[in-house]
C-alpha cells in the first residue's frame, strides 16, 4: 500500500475511533437518564480518559514525555503567557469573520461546565486527550510523510476545527491549531500544547462563569460596548502576544539543542 495513503487512513483512523469513543460513551449513559449537560461532561470525561490510554497503549499517539526531563520551565510559562494574550485577539477576529455560536451549542456549553466536574474534563482532561490525539497522534503521523512541515500542520488544524462541529468554533481551533501543531513539530511533545490549550480552556470556562447567559456575546458586548477600552486591550494583548511568541520560539530552540 502506498506511504501516503496508508498514512491517511491511520490518521482517519485516529479521528473516528475518538469521535466513536465518545458516541459509545454517551449511549452507555442513557439508561442512567441524566440531563443532557450532565451526559456531556460525563461522557467527554470517560471517553477523554479511555482515549489517552487507549492511544498511549497501542502506540498511537508520542506524548514527548522526554520534554519534561529537560525541565523546560521558560518555555511552558511563555506558552501559558501566550495563549492568555491571544485569547481577546482571537476572540475578536471570531466576532468578524464568523458568526456567533448557535444558541444550542452556546446554551449546552454554558449548562455543562457548571456541572460538577465540569472544569476537571474541559479544562484539564480534554486538553490532554485532544493534544493525545490530534497532535500526538493525527499530526505526528502527517509528520512522517517527509511532506512540508506546515502542509502537514495546516491539515491537522483543518482538522481539529472540524471536529469542534460548528463554524464559530472552527476558526478559533483552526488558528489555535496552526499554533498548536507548529510547537509540537518543533518539540515533538503534546506537553507545551496542554499548557496552551488548558490556558484557553480555562479562561473560556471563567469568562463563562462571570458572564452567565453570555457564552455567545461578542468581545464588544462584554465591554458593555466601550470601543476605547476594547481597542486598548486588544493592542495591549497583542503586543503581550507577539513578546510571549518570540519568547516562546527562543525557548523551544534552546530546549531542542538539549534534546
Amino acid at each position: 500500500m502506498n506511504a501516503y495513503l496508508k498514512a491517511a487512513l491511520e490518521a482517519v483512523l485516529y479521528i473516528v475511533v475518538y469521535l466513536l469513543l465518545q458516541v459509545v460513551c454517551a449511549a452507555c449513559l442513557k439508561p442512567l437518564h441524566l440531563s443532557a449537560s450532565q451526559t456531556v461532561v460525563l461522557a467527554s470525561g470517560i471517553s477523554a480518559i479511555i482515549a489517552v490510554v487507549l492511544f498511549v497503549a497501542l502506540h498511537w499517539s508520542a506524548p514527548g514525555t522526554s520534554l519534561l526531563r529537560a525541565r523546560p520551565a521558560a518555555l511552558l510559562l511563555w506558552t501559558c503567557v501566550l495563549a492568555a494574550a491571544l485569547l481577546l485577539p482571537l476572540q475578536y477576529l471570531e466576532d468578524l469573520f464568523t458568526p456567533a455560536m448557535p444558541d444550542r451549542f452556546a446554551d449546552m456549553f454554558e449548562a455543562s461546565i457548571r456541572q460538577p466536574g465540569g472544569y476537571a474534563v474541559f479544562c484539564i482532561i480534554g486538553p490532554i486527550a485532544e493534544e493525545t490525539v490530534f497532535r500526538g497522534a493525527v499530526l505526528r503521523k502527517l509528520l512522517s510523510l517527509n511532506c512540508r512541515m506546515w502542509v502537514a500542520i495546516i491539515v491537522s488544524a483543518v482538522i481539529f476545527g472540524a471536529v469542534h462541529g460548528n463554524l464559530a468554533q472552527f476558526s478559533h481551533a483552526f488558528i489555535m491549531g496552526l499554533l498548536l501543531g507548529w510547537l509540537y513539530a518543533r518539540t515533538r511533545s503534546i506537553w507545551p500544547c496542554v499548557a496552551i490549550h488548558w490556558v484557553n480552556n480555562s479562561l473560556a470556562f471563567v469568562i463563562t462563569r462571570l458572564f452567565p447567559g453570555h457564552a455567545d456575546d461578542s468581545i464588544i458586548a462584554l465591554f458593555d460596548g466601550n470601543t476605547p477600552l476594547l481597542y486598548l486591550s486588544l493592542a495591549v494583548s497583542t503586543l503581550l502576544a507577539a513578546l510571549a511568541l518570540w519568547c516562546v520560539i527562543v525557548a523551544v530552540e534552546k530546549y531542542r539543542r538539549r534534546w
